[in-house]
């Protein structure tokens, strides 16, 4: 849980005594949570400038009691204090008591704010008076709190309120300000760079020429005056006109007319707009677009024959996996058909190995031999068999000797 109140600051007697005081010690307030409020360098930094004990205190209890309002309070008791004070920079918000031993009335906030208009200030007065709250806040209070009619909530949003506003009205004023130098700046652009005017009477003939048409047209205006204009007079419309330089370049010219009188005659106005650069980025934009175009059509094709590439490797790849699920099923029934042909002669064997071993000194030689030719016949058997499982497995490592012969 955060700490919603931090250490106060307060000016020793001597402080109160001098006009300039130095930076007044920290007084932490003895609570539990004191530790971790003080990690916190991120806390509202206010300035109390009040001269009663009594109202000094009973700010540090509100704001000692305030939920989710991490601050650091400092007091001082003079007006000239807090403007020291504020001289050292690093306070977020002022609250200001209107009568101090240095200055009274309303003039105490108005000097704390014709020097420091940044710092969003709140008026603690033990005035009710409603035209008094309304001037304040008309010379740029942020509030006007009467003393022992507000709690620690509306102190807190007066606060946190005051601090916004301030902080819109720095930012609007910022914007204020850039739109006003931007304005000046694009006033003094159209003023050096104004666009070409021409002025044609209604027998299409040039009479006046400016500066900026004289450098559009590559042409000084005596040579211009009195030549026919060639290009269109329908009012209203916006045409293009090429105009080629000395250096043999073509300029491409917005024309814009207007009628109107001279001389006391009808004439037109023709003004005229350098767009090369921007008929030229229409050009290269639409190039680019076109490449992009060809390029996400290329990529698309790319990507549709690669896909269907990865399904031709999928089906194939499942048409495999079923061939080898075959040949596994395969290779189990051959093993257990091997193992059967197996024990069939193996058990002969064995039998046939017995008798002799019980028997032999007890049998004629013809018994004898047949056992043993039987023996041999299963061994036999059995070397087929292995032949054939070898076979079998010689596929999978590469050793099977492929020789085809013409038939």
């Amino acid at each position: 849980m955060s700490s919603t109140y931090l250490p106060v600051t307060s000016p020793s007697a001597d402080q109160r005594n001098f006009p300039a005081p130095v930076p007044p010690s920290v007084i932490y307030f003895q609570n539990k949570l004191s530790k971790e409020i003080a990690e916190h360098p991120d806390c509202t930094q206010i300035l109390l400038i009040e001269d009663d004990i009594q109202d000094v205190e009973l700010i540090k209890a509100l704001l000692k009691k305030a939920k989710h309002f991490p601050a650091t309070l400092t007091n001082v008791e003079t007006l000239e204090q807090g403007l020291e004070y504020l001289r050292q920079g690093n306070i977020d918000i002022v609250l200001c008591d209107l009568f101090l031993p240095d200055q009274q009335g309303l003039e105490t906030f108005c000097e704390i704010y014709a020097r420091f208009p940044e710092v969003p200030i709140i008026i603690l007065s033990g005035l009710t008076d409603e035209n008094l709250a309304i001037e304040a806040l008309q010379e740029g209070a942020q509030d006007y709190l009467v003393k022992g009619e507000f709690d620690r909530n509306l102190l807190v949003r007066a606060m946190r309120y005051g601090i916004e506003r301030q902080r819109l009205l720095l930012a609007l004023k910022g914007q204020t300000e850039a739109l006003r130098a931007s304005e000046e700046q694009f006033r003094t652009m159209i003023t050096r760079n104004a666009d070409g005017v021409v002025i044609i009477d209604h027998n299409r003939v040039i009479q006046f020429v400016n500066p900026a048409a004289e450098s559009l047209m590559n042409c000084k205006a005596e040579k211009l005056q009195g030549e026919l204009w060639c290009g269109s007079l329908v009012v209203g419309q916006s045409t293009e006109l090429d105009i080629r330089s000395s250096y043999g370049k073509i300029v491409i010219a917005e024309i814009q007319l207007v009628e109107i009188q001279w001389g006391g005659k009808k004439a037109y106005m023709a003004s005229l707009r350098d767009i090369t650069t921007r008929k030229e980025l229409e050009i290269a934009q639409k190039q680019l677009n076109d490449e992009l175009e060809r390029r996400v059509k290329k990529r698309t094709v790319e990507l549709r024959v690669a896909n269907a590439q990865l399904q031709v490797l999928e089906i194939k790849l499942r048409q495999s996996l079923m061939k080898e699920k075959e040949l596994n099923n395969l290779k189990s029934r051959i093993i257990s058909s091997i193992s059967h042909e197996y024990r069939t002669p193996l058990t002969t064997i064995y039998s046939s190995a017995a008798i002799l071993e019980r028997y032999c000194h007890k049998m004629d030689m013809t018994p004898q031999v047949k056992h043993c030719i039987r023996i041999q016949s299963m061994v036999q058997h059995l070397t087929g068999l292995v032949d054939d499982v070898l076979f079998i497995n010689k596929p999978e490592c590469d050793q099977l000797d492929f020789q085809p012969e013409p038939i």
